[in-house]
């Protein structure tokens, strides 16, 4: 049986796993840091956050994803970059200004 899977195919399926790790390990480290405030957040909420999040690690060099301290994050500056994701998804925010604004939220929690 002949594969028909193309190298390009291979290489955003592997871009989508290695995006999706990331984000979900990120989300980890953000749900400990905000510990019992997580409840308050909607499923639309969470959501949100994993879309934003993968957009952000698409969007920045990955040595500088890999810098943010997610586990530093607090409620507040989550609350901060659910809205402008809101505002970027109802077109209120252009895109690349609003992933600017929440890249320099969560590079404010990072090494060095």
């Amino acid at each position: 049986m002949v594969n028909n899977v193309t190298d390009e195919e291979l290489g955003i399926k592997s871009f989508h796993l290695r995006r999706d790790r990331a984000v979900e390990q990120s989300i980890e480290k953000i749900r400990q840091k905000v510990g019992n405030d997580w409840i308050l957040l909607s499923f639309k909420d969470t959501q949100t956050l994993h879309w934003i999040l993968g957009e952000i690690w698409s969007f920045i060099a990955h040595d500088n994803w890999d810098k943010i301290l997610f586990s530093e994050i607090e409620f507040k500056d989550l609350k901060k970059v659910l809205s402008i994701s809101e505002d970027i998804m109802s077109r209120k925010k252009m895109g690349g200004a609003g992933l600017d604004q929440i890249h320099k939220i969560l590079a404010s929690k990072k090494l060095g």
